[in-house]
């Protein structure tokens, strides 16, 4: 299985099945947990392989806060294979969206990430009483964002055409207009980290929705309390600007818990993944 970065859909490394199956014995969703010091302890001692938890703590170190999701490997030569790419209004990739070969019981036949150019591919095995499968885009948090039903299976790699979903952006600085590098932007099943110059990238299901939104430093702090706005009705989706205290160069303190994930996520559409891979 691949490790992969779902703030961009980055492939950080790849991991054995038997690896693969015991993170995911620690988390409720394999589409996306957050990787801590705390987490990284509780995978040792339920016995993840040392180098396995190294790496992750590597990543951990270089990146100051890291969500990932496993994605599965599938090698077999009878399988459907598909390709696409995810974009915004601007023509712009998305990474780090999950795209899921839904069957029509319910269940994920496989399920992919986007790459930083918002290109995936998947692949999986068909089951003779399939008629049709729908692929389902989700943001980094479970929500749906499009959905696509593919009634034609067949083994040779499809070429999809692009999906668009709906992004808003803007941009978080501190009090003094700096901008909160590396930080986080949250709403609810959904949320997008902060670049260099604090600018986010938020999927958002549509237009003329109410969004609360909170915002957290690269430690996890939360900053400010909550940021409600409402989506414009068309596209561009601009936010603007918004500015939050400076974190705490003491969080947490010794009272403060750490938390294995920051907010658990439940899906809004029913898909087990924890099916075949």
């Amino acid at each position: 299985m691949r490790i992969v970065d779902r703030a961009d859909g980055i492939v950080l490394f790849e991991v054995s099945s038997d690896e693969g199956e015991k993170l995911t014995d620690l988390v409720e969703d394999v589409q996306s947990f957050q990787i801590s010091e705390l987490f990284l302890e509780v995978a040792l001692r339920e016995g993840v392989d040392e180098a396995v938890v190294r790496r992750l703590r590597d990543c951990l170190a270089s990146l100051s806060s890291l969500t990932v999701g496993l994605e599965p490997i599938v090698e077999s030569e009878s399988v459907v294979r598909l390709a696409g790419q995810i974009f915004d209004h601007a023509s712009q990739g998305v990474g780090g969206l999950v795209v899921t070969a839904q069957s029509e019981s319910g269940d994920a036949a496989s399920w992919s990430f986007s790459r930083p150019d918002g290109r995936f591919e998947l692949s999986f095995a068909v089951k003779p009483e399939w008629s049709k499968i729908d692929l389902l885009v989700s943001g980094r948090g479970g929500l749906l964002l499009s959905s696509y039903e593919l009634d034609e299976l067949e083994g040779a790699v499809d070429r999809l055409e692009p999906f668009s979903v709906l992004v808003a952006t803007g941009r978080i600085l501190l009090a003094d207009g700096t901008p909160l590098s590396g930080g986080r932007l949250e709403a609810w099943s959904s949320w997008s980290k902060l670049d260099q110059e604090g600018v986010f990238r938020l999927p958002v299901d549509r237009l003329n929705e109410d969004l609360h939104l909170e915002v957290f430093a690269p430690s996890g702090e939360p900053l400010g309390g909550y940021w409600s706005v409402t989506l414009p009705s068309s596209e561009p989706v601009d936010l603007g600007e918004h500015r939050v205290p400076a974190p705490s160069p003491n969080w947490p303190s010794s009272d403060q818990p750490l938390m294995a994930t920051e907010f658990p996520v439940e899906p809004i559409f029913a898909v087990d993944h924890r099916g075949e891979s």
